[in-house]
């Protein structure tokens, strides 16, 4: 989805990685839709997903991100925020997550430096699940919605 056949014959980017507003865009349509999810009446995460994401996020926070490449750490990030985002059980959501975090991959490589804002979204990451986990799904869409509000650098979370 980065680049757009032109008719006739050619390719151009897709206007969505081409701007120079496409990052700042990104992560306002996400704190949009990331909140939006958790808010549904439908939601839930089961309890296995929630052990399963914080069993991750907390072997990240004792140092297993000194050890990963930069793709390793965006992917985590990714998966974590899409397999939040499935308690949704609207495909919709998810694939438009996915559809983000695809091109926002272009972006997200140069936050990885900043190690302590890594450690604080780690950090963010197991509060919510924290959340979720009590059925506080108010509280939880409120959380991601600054989480999302404060991204590392320019592009994670």
């Amino acid at each position: 989805g980065w680049i757009v056949r032109m008719p006739g014959y050619g390719w151009r980017f897709a206007e969505t990685v081409s701007s120079p507003e496409a990052l700042s865009q990104a992560m306002a349509f996400r704190a949009v839709i990331e909140p939006a999810a958790i808010a549904q009446p439908s939601y839930t995460l089961l309890h296995e997903v929630i052990t399963r994401l914080r069993d991750r996020q907390q072997r990240v926070l004792e140092g297993e991100f000194e050890k990963m490449t930069l793709g390793e750490m965006y992917q985590c990030g990714c998966d974590f925020h899409e397999e939040i985002i499935r308690g949704a059980a609207n495909p919709f959501f998810v694939e438009s997550l996915k559809r983000v975090n695809s091109i926002r991959r272009l972006f997200a490589y140069r936050s990885f430096a900043d190690r302590d804002g890594m450690r604080r979204h780690v950090r963010e990451h197991l509060r919510l699940l924290d959340v979720l986990e009590t059925g506080r799904y108010a509280e939880a869409a409120e959380l991601m919605a600054k989480h999302l509000q404060r991204p590392l650098v320019a592009g994670l979370s």
